[in-house]
């Protein structure tokens, strides 16, 4: 299991507060093109937009390798809905030893 934390920002590069976040879903690159989609992300702190993601090793060995860009999409109780840019986010190696995917 790999576990990351993320910060969300604004278009404005401000913290986004997530205490009316209703549902957080995030958006990763896959090998083949699809999409992996993560809705199961748990905010860690509501004030300063800090959320945490949890990958299984199967999720992680399917990822794209380098620096990709992601998305995270945050549902807000009054219908809101905010979708963020991690550019350059998700940077994905393989470990030369263990031939295994690793996020940086």
């Amino acid at each position: 299991m790999l576990t990351k934390k993320l910060k969300i920002l604004s278009e404005f590069k401000t913290t986004l507060p997530l205490f009316n976040a209703e549902k957080i879903m995030v958006l990763l690159p896959y090998e083949d093109g699809r999409t992996l989609e993560k809705n199961n992300v748990s905010v860690i702190s509501e004030e300063n937009g800090m959320i945490e993601l949890t990958l299984t090793d199967f999720e992680l060995q399917g990822l794209k390798v380098g620096r990709n860009n992601f998305l995270a999409k945050v549902f807000m109780k009054d219908g809101t809905l905010y979708t963020v840019n991690f550019a350059n986010g998700c940077s994905i190696a393989v470990d030369d030893r263990t031939q295994r995917k690793v996020w940086l």
